[in-house]
């Protein structure tokens, strides 16, 4: 690989009401505690609706469905150069009316099919293809666990996985466009996935043995923070702890121990295979001002911008990853986001720029 390429995580959980569900009205906008901190009509300091993030968007609120919003994400991130998203994704879900949040799924699959036609729109008549991945999240692994065990399915992690990733290898990996992300060394496409590989719904999945079974050829996975015995690599994450009813900064002294081991470690072993590292800005969720205590994590200061250039200065200096993963492009809930923000404008997205100047990655 020539260079390493940059990709920014995206979520595409956003909706904006206009999709005729009630239940969905501004979903991962509104306040999702119990009872609600706010109300849908409530206003905060700018005279906007409030939104359940400490950051507000440049944009306003949006639906990930929306793909004017989807087309202007993509040529910023191109702009600043990103070369990329990896999308966070769910699965494909249940039937439509199924037991909750099967259907929930397939609304969030739906969304990335939005995504992804707006990928492969905007690379038509490129040389250079923008690129999308996915990152299977392993909570729907949890839940569909969790159905089972209640009797409300008959369908475990395995079968869910199974069935998902047969439709991935049909919709994204055997992509002849070259959108989809494939290591240059076999082009075999890449699937993260999320969630620490020791979970048991992770474990009773089987997924080294769902992908074998896809075949021709089957993707490449990397398992979270460290290599799991049936993945062919790791990505890194952002390391938070649960903080409780109590505001904990994390230094940034143990951010950079927590990458600076994994890096090393990754470095020093033989099989290491695909390693993936990370850029992120800081984290300050939303959760305790939200009535949602006890999801509550540590708070990464931003720092001025400092931290997203010093985690990104520390990934580019590591000859032996391969991929960089910014953290994230949009999660406004968690506080990880660089997409432009009325609190600090483009900041994030001008340090890539810089940065990747800087180390000759563009």
């Amino acid at each position: 690989m020539s260079k390493k390429l940059i990709l920014a995580h995206y979520m595409p959980w956003f909706t904006d009401g206009a999709e005729g569900d009630e239940r969905r009205r501004w979903v991962h906008w509104k306040s999702g505690g119990e009872p609600p901190a706010f109300g849908l009509s409530d206003t905060n300091e700018y005279g906007r609706p409030k939104i359940g993030s400490h950051y507000y968007p440049l944009c306003g609120r949006y639906s990930s469905r929306d793909a004017d919003v989807i087309k202007r994400h993509l040529w910023l991130m191109e702009q600043h150069g990103i070369d990329g998203i990896i999308v966070n994704w769910y699965g494909l879900g249940e039937e439509e009316g199924a037991t909750l949040p099967y259907d929930d799924y397939i609304y969030l699959h739906a969304a990335v099919m939005t995504i992804w036609a707006c990928v492969k729109e905007h690379n038509k008549g490129r040389d250079t293809k923008f690129k999308f991945a996915l990152c299977f999240d392993g909570g729907s692994l949890k839940v569909v666990q969790k159905l089972k065990e209640d009797g409300e399915t008959t369908e475990g992690p395995h079968e869910y996985a199974m069935r998902s990733l047969k439709e991935a290898k049909t919709q994204f990996f055997d992509d002849t466009t070259g959108a989809y992300l494939k290591h240059d060394d076999d082009g075999r496409p890449i699937l993260l996935v999320f969630q620490l590989h020791g979970e048991p719904w992770i474990r009773d999945a089987k997924l080294g043995s769902v992908c074998e079974a896809l075949s021709s050829p089957p993707p490449l996975l990397l398992s979270e923070d460290e290599k799991a015995d049936w993945a062919d690599g790791a990505f890194v994450w952002p390391k938070v702890e649960p903080s409780g009813n109590v505001d904990v900064v994390r230094p940034w002294t143990s951010v950079r121990d927590n990458l600076t081991r994994f890096y090393a470690d990754t470095q020093q072993a033989s099989s290491a295979g695909i390693v993936m590292g990370v850029a992120f800005p800081g984290f300050r969720d939303i959760f305790r001002a939200d009535n949602r205590k006890d999801q509550h994590k540590e708070i990464v200061e931003r720092e001025g911008g400092d931290t997203y250039r010093r985690t990104l200065r520390l990934a580019l200096s590591q000859c032996h990853v391969q991929y960089v993963q910014i953290a994230t492009w949009n999660d406004w809930e968690e506080g990880t986001q660089i997409e432009p923000s009325v609190e600090f404008g483009d900041r994030e997205l001008r340090a890539t720029r810089e940065l990747l100047n800087q180390f000759g990655s563009d």
